[in-house]
């Protein structure tokens, strides 16, 4: 299965240089964030399994650039 998310209409998409500044911490952060969305998605629709049988996201990925 493939997995494509993005976040071209997240009303805070940053621009480049925020997205490298502090070592590029917030484009890890957001790549990393983007991996637990799809996690989630295969989890649910290849292997069928519920909500809580997947673990969570951790809190500090789950909106990264609404945190900024």
């Amino acid at each position: 299965m493939s997995c494509y998310t993005d976040t071209q209409k997240h009303p805070k998409s940053p621009g480049k240089d925020e997205m490298l500044a502090n070592d590029a911490q917030l484009l890890k952060d957001v790549t990393a964030s983007l991996g637990w969305i799809c996690l989630q998605r295969v989890a649910k629709q290849e292997f069928g399994l519920a909500e809580g049988e997947v673990t969570a996201t951790p809190a500090e990925l789950t909106d990264p650039l609404g945190k900024r």
